[in-house]
Order: C-alpha cells, then structure tokens, then sequence
C-alpha cells in the first residue's frame, strides 16, 4: 500500500489499540463503544467503496474479457479511474475525515464531562469553591443527595464551556488530577478539539481563534483546514490511550467505581 492510499478514508489503515483495560468506569466504557461504532463506520464506508468496484469488474470481466478485449480493457480503466473508490477518495475525502475528527473529539468530550461528574457525585468535597448558592435553590432540593446532584450538574456544565487548556488547569489545580500525562499530549489534545470547533463553527476554514490557540500548526486564516487520514487515526489512538489512563488515575485518586469489561452492556472488541 502506498503512502497515499494510507492517508485516505476509503483505505485506513486499521489504528493500533492499545490493550482493553480489565476495569474502567462507566464513562470510559461508553468512550470506547463509541470509538468502535465511528471505527466501524468509517471501514463500512471503505468496504462499500471497494466491493462496488469489484462488482464492476466481474460485471466488465464476464461481458467482455474474451469476446471484447478493448471494450474489456477500456472498461477495467474506467472503473478504476471514475469507480467508486475514487469517488470516494477525490469527491468526499474531506467530508469522512471531518466528520471523524469531529466525532472522535466530541466522544473525548463527553468522556470528560461523565467522568467530572462521577468524580463529583463520588467525591462530594471536590465541589468546595468561593461560588456561592442561593438559599431557596438549595431548600428545594428534598435530601443532601439531590443537592449534591444538582451542583454536580451546574459545575459539569460551566466547565465544559471552558476550552481544553482552561479546563486542564482547573483539574490540575483545584482537583490535583492531571488528564494527560504531559504538555505534549495537553497540546495534542487542544488541537484535536480546535480542529473540531473549526469544522464545526466556521464550514472547516481556519479561524484566527484556531490559530491564537495552536501556534504550533502553520495555517492560513480563512483556508480549509487540511486533515488526512492516517493523522486522525493517529488521533484516535492517541486519545484512547489518554482515556485508558486518566481513567485509571481517577479511579484510584478518587476511588470510584471500576466496573469489570464483562460488566459492560457492550464491552467493546479486543
């Protein structure tokens, strides 16, 4: 396989995945279905591409092989020049590559956001701030467990407007839990989801905002943003693996619940 067809999304290249924990939250279980569900859908897609195609070429192969060898000839090239595999890859390339890099971003997302709120209805402490709560919000609530409840969904909800690196600094300091192991894996992460806010909010084009957030990538302002195929699975391995651990940070620095694979409705594939 050349290097082009490897960083195009009719022909990935299968991501390497790390080992399945034996025990992971909920929220970790439920980031590594959906991971699955995208990787199988991308490979669907792929599969489709390529089995029209061969379809074409029995087609072609049964009607002119022998009687017709030009037509046969002439017709083998038109499959593979104008087939469905290069539709594919020429026609909606980009579009499967943005709607992969935005799925897998908002799967981290939401990972994120059902992993603070396990922490917080776990770890009722953790909610300590100077912010202060109006009396008849908290006398509505029936019993202690409601009001945990509902300012575990309030702080969920403010953090989850704040950008990655704001959001990275406020489980550093004020819960001591460091979601990616280093800077390099912190950077890598805020690209990821600016690069989804970019397809997202502004049609796939650089915006200045993208840039003032990832110096680090040379862009255009109002250019496409470029993708390829083997960066986003990159991608998916590298927040996999994000996931994997900082779920098992959590679970040991604020002893949550880790539920065993066989526990999970859909544990997902080894």
């Amino acid at each position: 396989m050349s290097d082009e067809s490897t960083q195009d999304p009719e022909r990935p290249s299968s991501p390497r995945r790390p080992p399945v924990p034996e025990a992971m939250t909920p929220a970790g279980w439920s980031f590594l279905r959906e991971n699955n569900r995208l990787v199988g859908f991308v490979f669907y897609i792929t599969r489709l591409a390529t089995s029209t195609d061969e379809k074409a070429r029995i087609a072609v192969r049964a009607l002119y092989e022998t009687e017709d060898p030009e037509t046969y000839r002439s017709s083998l090239e038109k499959i593979e020049k104008e087939g469905a595999t290069q539709e594919l890859r020429k026609q909606h390339r980009d579009m499967v590559l943005e709607m992969m890099l935005s799925r897998l971003a908002e799967n981290f997302l939401v990972y994120v956001t059902e992993l603070l709120t396990l922490i917080f209805r776990t770890r009722p402490e953790t909610l300590r701030s100077s912010e202060t709560v109006r009396l008849d919000a908290i006398l509505k609530h029936g019993t202690m467990e409601e009001l945990v409840h509902d300012l575990a969904e309030r702080r969920v909800n403010q953090l989850s407007y704040q950008g990655m690196r704001d959001l990275a600094a406020y489980l550093s300091n004020r819960l001591g839990f460091d979601i990616f192991s280093g800077c390099e894996q912190l950077e890598r992460a805020i690209r990821i989801i600016e690069s989804r806010n970019v397809i997202v909010h502004n049609r796939g084009r650089v915006s200045e905002l993208f840039r003032s957030r990832v110096p680090s990538v040379p862009v255009v302002i109002g250019e496409p943003l470029k993708l390829d195929g083997h960066g986003i699975f990159g991608d998916l391995e590298f927040l996999t693996l994000s996931v994997i651990e900082a779920d098992a940070r959590a679970v040991q620095k604020f002893e949550l619940q880790a539920d065993p694979m066989g526990h999970s409705e859909q544990p997902p594939r080894r």
